[in-house]
């Protein structure tokens, strides 16, 4: 599997910088702002983009497998990822640091939150649609219905 940076798509298809992985590529983000800030989410990985997509390194610090990504086209950008069970982290320094960010989400202590999408409001960048089940149990998981949260 890999990903690839094409500029002038449509004209020359110049390859501008690839990623080559041995797992399947599930999601791929970029901001629209000009800062060349892109990521690609695999099954176990988060890789980012650097210098416009020419390299790119993996995301080692989320402390949880990534499912989901968003990019607010915000200014810094402003990165979201769900995780399987840390719910949504939050990063404005293009994935340096993490943060959680499950503040209105209804996350109870000792609970695990998976988070299974993420959209953005185009329109409105502050506003980050979250699709989230519930993880609960001593020795039995058990998952709640799922939950749509909206921010702002």
């Amino acid at each position: 599997a890999g990903v690839f940076r094409l500029r002038d798509v449509g004209s020359s298809m110049i390859l501008g910088g690839d990623l080559l992985l041995d797992e399947p590529v599930l999601e791929v983000a970029a901001d629209s702002t000009g800062a060349g800030l892109a990521f690609v989410r695999t099954e176990w990985h988060l890789y980012r983009a650097e210098n416009f997509g020419l390299s790119w390194v993996t995301v080692e610090n989320l402390s949880s497998t990534p499912t989901a990504i968003a990019i607010a086209n915000t200014t810094p950008a402003t990165i979201y990822v769900g995780t399987t069970d840390r719910g949504l982290l939050k990063s404005v320094d293009s994935g340096f640091t993490w943060e959680r960010a499950n503040d209105g989400l209804g996350v109870n202590p000792g609970t695990r939150l998976h988070i299974d999408s993420l959209a953005l409001d185009p329109a409105q960048p502050e506003v980050l649609y979250v699709a989230a089940s519930y993880l609960f149990g001593s020795t039995t998981v058990h998952n709640s219905p799922s939950t749509v949260a909206v921010t702002a």
